[in-house]
């Protein structure tokens, strides 16, 4: 009997735990979260202008993406050299790096439509090189600064004065384009245009009219440049683009000595675009021709100066590399 009860004892708390446990898990079951997660769709942001180095795709040059890129540059009398001149792209390292890239400046709204070559309009613009935005690097002020000297010594034409005030000049003209640029100049040096010796020499002993030199580090960002111009045949007639105060260029258009004496502002302006890293436009479109960075001068009218004026495409072209958040300069039709 004392067995019985005992089983029988046994099997009501064995009932009991069993309900009390079956319970304890349903609670738990409906207290806790899925562990199936639910992907909830990203969704894309439009670039905000900006100037840091963070690496981003920057579409900016969209509108030129027709507009192809040729190997080789000018020498800043509308000659083409080949890939391997003194312009051709070069690493420390003898080897590819990767692209820094900058979030580059959206367009103003309410621009006109394109229409070219008229510099206001034509919105063209390419990189060099490799057709890749590398670029300077962005100090810790948020801007980019490029130092430089010259070397006068070998120039004929012109006095060392004359020299600066040209080059100068021109380096000004793509610093209001894109304020976020700093240029300093150290003043003159008797040191030569020598490639990866990390100084930006401009000097006068270079077999054509002008060579331009840009160079990237392991990372991809721009770290020097140097210009190498010919010694003689230069003139300098001042171009001020803030007031459009521009001497006309004088001389011919015809020949293979077009433009003698050839202006120094004008030639220099078009190769600060390639130290920043913009390229040559196709030389073959004649829809290029009003752009700074066209590569030929002698297809402009007598007297213009599209050269040492920025066109609408050339600005865009150096702030989708320097962005800033300010209002266009003006665009002057020389």
């Amino acid at each position: 009997m004392r067995t019985r009860l005992h089983a029988c004892l046994v099997f009501v708390l064995a009932l009991a735990s069993a309900a009390c446990s079956g319970s304890t898990r349903s609670e738990r079951d409906a207290a806790s979260p899925s562990t199936t997660l639910s992907t909830i769709p990203g969704t894309l942001h439009d670039t905000v202008p900006s100037s840091t180095d963070a690496p981003t795709t920057s579409s900016a040059a969209a509108s030129s993406s027709n507009v192809a890129t040729r190997s080789g540059t000018d020498d800043g009398a509308g000659t083409k050299r080949g890939a391997g001149s003194a312009t051709t792209t070069t690493t420390g390292s003898g080897s590819k790096s990767s692209t820094p890239t900058s979030t580059p400046t959206p367009p103003p709204s309410g621009l006109p439509a394109e229409k070219c070559p008229e510099p206001k309009t034509c919105r063209r613009y390419v990189f060099h090189g490799d057709g890749a935005p590398h670029r300077w690097r962005t100090g810790s002020d948020g801007r980019v600064t490029i130092r430089y000297r010259i070397n006068p010594s070998a120039a004929t034409s012109l006095s060392p004065e004359q020299i600066e005030g040209a080059i100068r000049a021109a380096f000004e003209t793509w610093e209001r384009a894109a304020p976020t640029l700093n240029f300093v100049y150290d003043g003159r040096t008797t040191m030569q245009a020598v490639p990866d010796d990390g100084v930006n020499v401009i000097a006068f002993n270079g077999p054509t009219f002008e060579n331009t030199t840009p160079m990237l580090d392991r990372e991809g960002y721009v770290t020097e440049f140097d210009m190498l111009y010919t010694a003689n045949g230069w003139a300098w007639m001042s171009c001020q683009q803030a007031d459009n105060s521009c001497t006309p260029i004088s001389g011919t258009t015809t020949g293979p000595a077009s433009r003698t004496p050839t202006e120094l502002q004008s030639i220099a302006t078009h190769a600060v675009g390639h130290a920043l890293w913009l390229g040559d436009m196709d030389i073959n479109d004649s829809l290029n021709r009003n752009l700074t960075m066209f590569p030929d001068h002698t297809q402009h009218p007598p007297g213009s100066r599209f050269w040492s004026t920025l066109a609408l495409g050339d600005v865009l072209g150096v702030r989708a590399l320097y962005p800033c958040s300010c209002p266009l300069p003006p665009i002057y039709d020389p």
